[in-house]
């Protein structure tokens, strides 16, 4: 789909909002490791928790079909989901680190 197909990009943002938002809560119920890794973990936990926000700024975007607002957000999506992959993969958390 290309970023200019503004519906679509806006509808699978909000789909991706709702699939997010449930896998947030489960995350969240899962207690923290001991140090070292307890700092990383928050941090692999920040990442997912910033996502929302982001794709509510995409869908946003999207719905006012403005290309260089729906892009930039779409970055940023992508941004932070590669930021929370990296994380996890100095957690040595394999299933979550792969793109």
């Amino acid at each position: 789909m290309p970023i200019s197909d503004f519906p679509g990009v806006a509808k699978v943002a909000q789909n991706t909002l709702a699939y997010v938002l449930v896998d947030n809560r489960k995350l969240n119920a899962i207690p923290l490791p001991a140090e070292p890794a307890r700092s990383l973990a928050s941090e692999w936990i920040a990442a997912h928790e910033r996502i929302p926000a982001l794709l509510t700024k995409l869908r946003i975007a999207a719905q006012q079909r403005d290309l260089a607002l729906t892009t930039g957000a779409f970055n940023a999506v992508l941004g932070e989901f590669a930021y929370a992959r990296s994380v996890a993969a100095v957690l040595h958390m394999t299933t979550c680190s792969e793109p």
